[in-house]
Parts: structure tokens; sequence; C-alpha cells
């Protein structure tokens, strides 16, 4: 696996969030704005750095191996966060949003080599 730069990551971090900050957001209306907003913002706070740090030094056969088992540990956390708030369908949101920002990033990296 390729070393990450703090940069590299912000980028991709910063990406993530505008992409699934949206779904979580609709996912918990009728809450409070604030309590939104930190459902919103804390889902993939705590599964990124996990996904760019700490997974890929764990020795995959390859790529799609390391992406299918990140991608799969960043649907399930974020859908047991939603599930702890008693956000209804958390498994379908969370699924929705990481598949949102997976589809993007890879069409920003495809088009522009960004993030």
């Amino acid at each position: 696996m390729v070393s990450v730069t703090i940069a590299a990551w912000w980028s991709a971090y910063v990406v993530t969030q505008a992409i699934e900050i949206p779904y979580y957001l609709v996912a918990t209306r009728g809450r409070p704005w604030f309590a939104r907003i930190v459902i919103a913002a804390g889902a993939s706070t705590m599964t990124h750095p996990m996904v760019w740090f700490v997974l890929p030094g764990l020795g995959w056969p390859n790529y799609w191996v390391y992406f299918a088992v990140a991608e799969g540990f960043a649907v399930v956390v974020e859908a047991l966060l939603l599930a702890a708030v008693e956000v209804r369908r958390p498994l379908l949101w969370s699924l929705a949003a990481n598949a949102g920002s997976v589809a993007i990033g890879a069409a920003l990296r495809a088009l522009i080599d960004w993030p």
C-alpha cells in the first residue's frame, strides 16, 4: 500500500464530508439542527481515519480486498452510529452515503486526479 500524507487524507476527508453529510442530514430530519450536524459529521469522522491510516497497514493481498473491507467497515460502523441514535433504516442510509462518496470520489479521481 502507498504511504498516505496528511494533506492527501485531509482532501479526501473534506470531499467525503461534503458528500456524506447531506445524506445524514436527511436521515436525521426532525431532530434539532445541532444534533443533526453532529451525527452527520461524526459518522465519517469516526471511520475515515481508520480507513486511511489503520486498515491499509494490515497487509491485504490486493487493493480490492482492502477496498471491500474498508468500505464494509465504514458502512457497518456508520450504520451502528445511526442505529444508536435511532435513525430509521440506518444500514440503508449508511450504504447510500458511502456509495455516493465512493462514486463521486472515484469520478473526481478519474477526471481530475483529485483527491
